[in-house]
């Protein structure tokens, strides 16, 4: 019903501020362009600032928010989150194109109808030429999943989900079976950190780790220790014919003891049931900048990711819960006074 010789789509948990009051000049500005397809704009998390979206690339896992998670106060990639850049595709929280260009491609794809709906536009664009374009030298707030909950903490979401994504690869298989176009092939495909491509030892798909059974008197409650978990949530395969898996991330560490002293790991309980899972360690130059006089904080970050049939194996099927612990040389473990 538009009548105008532009669109811009724009979720309703998205913010502008006062810097950025004239975006949508800015949008224009790009979307006129002959050879512009979909017009995107670097997006924000409100609380703290980092990226949420400055472009989306092709990754072994499927389309990924390059730098997500990651402070904009920063430059990544030689000054990434700060230039006009071209890109394989742009989140349609806040999308801008020609309305001849849009009916041309006849629009979003009905039967994407909450996923992966405008990485499918962006690659139709790209195939008959038009090149997507992110403005990462502006930016706005979005309130990701403000108004509907996140598609991993609903196990019939996450279903569906899935079979988005199923649709999707179907449909662009050729597309999505090489690298992306527009990153350095020197570059990971596994993470969108835009970081060299060298392997970590928890980046293998469907990674089963041995669990360790426990019984809840096992562990140790200690104080002096502190702890966060950023992500603990089921995750698709990291490629389309693998398994998927549950993925979990945070940091813990004793305020007064070496972080090289204890092996970080996940403890998953539900009712009587207790499992362990080990952890990889990650280097955490946020948490270095909170605890300053913690030498050793950077380095206190975890990793780990456990196949989803294990998980299932160990009974653990619906609601359960997750929390960070370490595990000194002994194998006793400690966990925090208030679980995150």
């Amino acid at each position: 019903m538009a009548k105008g010789a532009f669109l811009i789509f724009l979720n309703d948990d998205v913010e502008i501020p006062r810097v950025s009051k004239h975006f949508i000049q800015r949008l224009l500005g790009q979307a006129k362009k002959d050879h512009a397809g979909a017009v995107g704009m670097k997006l924000l998390y409100p609380e703290s600032r980092n990226i949420q979206h400055c472009g989306i690339c092709l990754q072994k896992s499927g389309p990924s928010h390059m730098l997500c998670g990651l402070p904009d106060e920063e430059e990544h990639y030689f000054g990434f989150n700060r230039k006009t850049v071209n890109v394989t595709a742009v989140t349609g929280a806040c999308l801008c194109i020609r309305k001849t260009l849009f009916d041309r491609v006849r629009g979003f794809d009905e039967n994407l109808p909450l996923a992966y709906n405008d990485v499918d536009l962006c690659i139709r664009l790209m195939n008959r030429g038009f090149i997507n374009i992110c403005i990462n030298g502006m930016y706005l707030y979005h309130y990701e999943s403000a108004t509907r909950k996140k598609d991993t903490h609903d196990r019939s979401a996450y279903e569906k989900l899935k079979s988005y994504r199923e649709y999707f690869a179907g449909r662009h298989r050729d597309f999505i079976s090489k690298k992306d176009p527009f990153l350095n092939p020197n570059l990971t495909d596994k993470r969108a950190d835009m970081s060299i491509d060298v392997d970590q030892d928890w980046e293998e798909s469907g990674i089963e780790i041995e669990p360790e059974r426990l019984e809840g008197s096992i562990i140790r409650v200690k104080k002096g220790l502190v702890c966060n978990s950023d992500i603990t949530a089921y995750r698709l395969s990291d490629a389309y014919l693998n398994e998927d898996f549950f993925e979990a991330s945070g940091w813990i560490f004793f305020r007064r003891k070496k972080v090289s002293d204890y092996s970080p790991a996940i403890l998953v309980s539900s009712g009587d049931r207790y499992v362990v899972f080990g952890a990889a360690r990650t280097f955490r130059k946020d948490v270095e900048k909170v605890f300053k006089r913690k030498k050793d904080a950077c380095m206190s970050g975890f990793y780990t990711r456990v196949s989803r049939k294990v998980l299932e194996l160990e009974g653990f099927s619906g609601h359960m819960d997750v929390t960070p612990v370490l595990k000194d040389k002994r194998g006793r473990i400690y966990a925090c006074e208030q679980r995150n």
